[in-house]
């Protein structure tokens, strides 16, 4: 899921309705809103390097480092209703 996000995320060429109709697919509720006012152009990444790894996992959440071409990100994951959701993704330390 986070690969997925990031990959769908790191699209700042999209047209914003077609990028924000595919990230919030993935979001939680709460993050899907704060998506909504991103605008995808200011979005510093263009592509997925890797396949992601776990950093933390619990049975509810997870951590997950993305590699970019524009550096590595972190995606928050929470399990809402049996599925994972992605709930924020901010630059890796």
């Amino acid at each position: 899921m986070a690969r997925a996000f990031v990959a769908a995320w790191a699209r700042p060429y999209d047209r914003p309705e077609n990028w924000l109709s595919r990230v919030r697919s993935m979001a939680t509720e709460p993050f899907g809103q704060q998506l909504g006012l991103t605008d995808p152009a200011r979005v510093p990444a263009t592509s997925v390097m890797d396949e992601g790894r776990v950093v933390s996992a619990q049975a509810a959440e997870a951590k997950v480092r993305v590699a970019t071409d524009n550096g590595p990100v972190l995606v928050q994951l929470k399990r809402v209703e049996g599925a994972w959701l992605v709930d924020a993704i901010a630059p890796a330390e």
